[in-house]
């Protein structure tokens, strides 16, 4: 949990550190990147609460598990991307799937 909420704040420093992207809605970019992360942590906070509500000892605790991971909501990186309506941010998404590396990390699907 402490990992993967480090990680996210390390993405969006380096995001800050590389500075708002030289495009129209650039700074648009910057704050969808935030509300994602945003988004992405209260996600983490929810499951960790949800998971430590069960009883590890009960013998449907697999199955309790297995419908929290199936209930944890998706954030897409992409959506919000695409919800900002300009031209070069739509380019920048083409950029970004063109690095399908690049893609794997930041977009769900």
């Amino acid at each position: 949990m402490k990992d993967m909420t480090k990680a996210i704040d390390v993405f969006v420093e380096d995001i800050e550190d590389v500075g708002q992207p030289d495009i129209d809605g650039g700074d648009k970019v910057i704050a969808a990147i935030r509300d994602h992360a945003k988004d992405e942590k209260k996600a983490l906070k929810d499951f960790k609460a949800d998971v430590d509500k069960l009883d590890e000892d009960d013998d449907d605790f697999a199955d309790e598990l297995f419908d929290i991971l199936q209930d944890v909501e998706e954030h897409d990186l992409r959506d919000r991307l695409e919800d900002i309506d300009e031209n070069d941010v739509d380019d920048l998404i083409d950029l970004i799937d063109e690095d399908e590396d690049c893609a794997s990390v930041l977009f769900s699907s």
